[in-house]
């Protein structure tokens, strides 16, 4: 059974019904359990002109897919149980219900491999096999993948 961290969250029926698998919100739905989900979307600086109506339809739709598609969750446009546990400890920490951790620094013998996004376009992905195209609403950015310890990657990239 999903334990809910935000309050708001946590005391509607409906929500938990749907971190417990049992439901989902999508497009269609209406209710206080869709006027949470809004209002904290909103919250999290997800556009949504209509504001929190408590009416999933398309601006409700389009918020969820680039909530998921930040958080690297299938981006279906449907509130299930994943995603509703992300948006809750997100909206949790937002409003401090759950103090916002301090990263912790990986030993240099567990780091394997360091993945970074770059705010940029790099026409010819082919120059090395480190770089991929970024996926969904990052479309036009690029990934890089580089092994650790980065000397490696040095020495082969940097010639």
């Amino acid at each position: 059974m999903a334990t809910l961290k935000y309050p708001p969250f946590k005391a509607n029926a409906t929500i938990n019904e749907v971190a417990n698998g049992r439901q989902t919100l999508k497009r269609g739905s209406q209710g206080e359990a869709v006027r949470l989900v809004q209002k904290a979307l909103i919250d999290l600086a997800f556009s949504m002109p209509s504001g929190a109506d408590g009416s999933f339809g398309g601006q409700t739709h389009a918020a969820v897919v680039q909530f998921q598609n930040k958080w690297g969750l299938t981006a279906d446009g449907i509130c299930g149980r994943e995603t509703v546990a992300v948006l809750d400890v997100s909206i949790a920490t937002h409003h401090g219900f759950i103090p916002n951790p301090t990263p912790q620094p990986v030993p240099a013998s567990e780091l394997q491999t360091l993945r970074f996004w770059i705010n940029a376009f790099i026409p010819d992905p082919s120059i090395s096999p480190d770089v991929k195209p970024a996926p969904g609403a990052s479309a036009g950015g690029s990934m890089v993948t580089v092994p650790w310890p980065f000397n490696a990657y040095l020495k082969r990239c940097c010639k």
